[in-house]
Order: C-alpha cells, then sequence, then structure tokens
C-alpha cells in the first residue's frame, strides 16, 4: 500500500461512521464524474442499447423523423437549414 492509501486510511477511520458514509459517497461521485468524461466503448455503448431496449425506451415515438425533428427545433444543425 502507498504511503498516500495509508494516509488516507488512517484519516478515514478516525472519522465517525455519518462521515465515512460521505467520504464514500464523494469518492463514487468522483468516480462517476470521470466515467461521464471518458468516451463510451463499444462494448459500453452495446450495454446502454440493450438496456434501452429491456426498458421500451423508446416505445412512445410513434414517428421517429418527426420526433428528431422536434428534438433539434431549437437548434439548427449545420449545413442543414
Amino acid at each position: 500500500m502507498s504511503r498516500l492509501s495509508e494516509q488516507m486510511l488512517t484519516e478515514f477511520e478516525e472519522l465517525p461512521d455519518n462521515m465515512q458514509r460521505e467520504v464514500i459517497d464523494f469518492v463514487q461521485f468522483l468516480k462517476s464524474k470521470r466515467q461521464k468524461q471518458e468516451p463510451y466503448n463499444g462494448q459500453q455503448l452495446l450495454t446502454l442499447l440493450k438496456e434501452g431496449r429491456q426498458h421500451n425506451l423508446f416505445a412512445g415515438i410513434k414517428d421517429p423523423v418527426a420526433w428528431q425533428k422536434e428534438i433539434r427545433a431549437d437548434r439548427p444543425l449545420p449545413g442543414r437549414e
């Protein structure tokens, strides 16, 4: 274990339980923040698409073309005015 890890563990163990929970929550926040900054790889995208299909994510979209036009109405795409 590195010196920094040992120091963090010592500091962590000295905190009361409720503050240890806050530290864990913050670490999880930092991990999710880092994950959002990294681009998805192919396997992650495939997993997300499968989850979307399992939850019937797009079932409410009757006309996909009209739906796309609606969500893009507030921002024109370059070269497609």
